[in-house]
């Protein structure tokens, strides 16, 4: 398994907010610029085929349309999975709305995409070696939040975000 963290800050600093590329082709969290900042260091966004979310805070799912827009314009139909809160596909709508009125129904139409949205302390199976088990963390009165554990091929890597220390981030850590 191959994680690079792509960013460690948060929306105050002058780093990318919480971000993780796994083998290259499953990202976690898409906060605002990433897209471009994966670019400039070479990573090919087409490659993208897992995306997870840790909540609906705009530094963590607001560079979601420009991936989404870049498989629709380079007409990649290779099927993506959003695994996200309940609730990520209306926002992602509304940005759509806000700024590209009109386009959402047609990238919808013209990219492989499936938002997998869940409540928590879900297991998900993506197939035989990739399993993702969601947990609830707490940050501030932002609900609901996930920490995830992610295995592929029996080795594992754990996400909170940017989350509150609690009892969930000992799960996480042992995994």
């Amino acid at each position: 398994m191959k994680v690079n963290i792509v960013g460690s800050g948060s929306i105050g600093s002058s780093f990318m907010s919480a971000s993780l590329i796994i083998d290259d082709h499953i990202l976690v969290d898409v906060p605002n610029g990433i897209i471009k900042y994966l670019k400039h260091l070479n990573y090919d966004i087409l490659k993208i085929d897992t995306i997870i979310i840790t909540h609906l805070h705009g530094d963590h799912f607001l560079d979601l349309p420009f991936l989404m827009l870049g498989k629709y314009f380079n007409h990649d139909r290779t099927s993506i999975k959003v695994i996200c809160p309940y609730g990520t596909t209306k926002k992602i709508q509304k940005l759509f709305r806000l700024g590209f009125p009109y386009d959402f129904r047609k990238v919808m139409e013209n990219i492989n995409i499936e938002f997998i949205e869940h409540k928590g302390r879900n297991n998900i199976i993506l197939d035989d070696n990739i399993k993702i088990h969601s947990i609830n963390v707490k940050h501030g009165t932002m609900k609901p939040c996930f920490g995830y554990i992610i295995n592929i091929n029996g080795k594992t890597v754990g996400f909170s975000g940017d989350s509150s220390y609690c009892n969930a981030i000992d799960k996480i850590v042992v995994s």
